[in-house]
């Protein structure tokens, strides 16, 4: 077993100690933690962040301007990211797929507009 150093747990009042490896244990040259400390990891996270903000930005143009343009501001920031967390994008084919459920984030009524808009057929539920 590794040699262990003991430091004090600041997060408590209470003075407790924990025991930390003093050297990283073997596994730690795993894939899985090559990125510890790594910028480039880093700005891969930054990356996608943009991306996923830029995709909100788009689907909350694509709301307002082709699909429910008199709704409140407030909705379509709500309604546009929860769209991009579903998977949702208005040119995929997938959107076939789309089911009332899937929008409960939506007001009731926005939800079948909204579901109509997209499907294309009337929802009766």
């Amino acid at each position: 077993t590794p040699a262990t150093e003991r430091i004090p747990d600041t997060s408590y009042s209470s003075n407790r100690l924990e025991t930390m490896p003093s050297s990283p244990p073997p596994s730690s040259t795993s894939s899985s933690l090559q990125y510890y400390n790594n910028p480039d990891f880093d700005n891969h996270n930054a990356n996608n962040d943009n991306s996923h903000q830029r995709e909100v930005f788009e689907m909350e143009q694509w709301l307002q301007t082709d699909v429910m343009p008199t709704l409140e501001q407030m909705y379509i920031k709500s309604y546009a990211r929860n769209l991009v967390a579903i998977g949702f994008h208005p040119d995929c084919v997938t959107r076939y797929e789309l089911t009332m459920e899937d929008l409960s984030f939506m007001k009731l009524l926005h939800r079948k507009f909204f579901h109509h808009e997209i499907i294309g057929t009337n929802t009766q539920q």
